[in-house]
């Protein structure tokens, strides 16, 4: 019959404690548990970053698309612009031309100076 005096049958301190080599095992464990939830956590981070990275260069490509096509109508509303004032005025020269208009008037005698850089005479 076994004594009950032996720590192993009266749940002493010997088994309810963890002896000192398995405090330093669990604390061990412990550490790299928490450096392994670190590791994860920082690797999420890095994802995050790099998503956030991946977003931004997407949204310049996007802005710069954007500017270019913005300079691109622009360019093409100012010159479709002037096509239009030089066809207004060779048509109002070529109407007043036709009508024979006295070039002593004022108006006609603008025009005509104003469209004759225009003219092949």
């Amino acid at each position: 019959m076994p004594e009950y005096n032996d720590p192993k049958y009266r749940g002493g301190e010997d088994y309810n404690r963890p002896h000192d080599n398995d405090e330093s095992q669990y604390k061990d464990e412990m550490e790299t548990q928490y450096a392994y939830g670190s590791y994860q956590a920082d690797a999420k981070k890095v994802q995050q970053r790099q998503a956030e990275a991946q977003r931004l260069r997407e949204e310049e490509r996007e802005l710069a698309k954007a500017q270019r096509l913005t300079l691109i109508r622009k360019s093409t509303q100012t010159i479709a612009y002037l096509v239009v004032a030089l066809e207004t005025l060779l048509g109002l020269r070529f109407i007043l031309l036709i009508t024979g208009a006295n070039p002593e008037n004022l108006f006609a005698n603008f025009i005509y100076s104003l469209s004759e850089p225009l003219t092949l005479q």
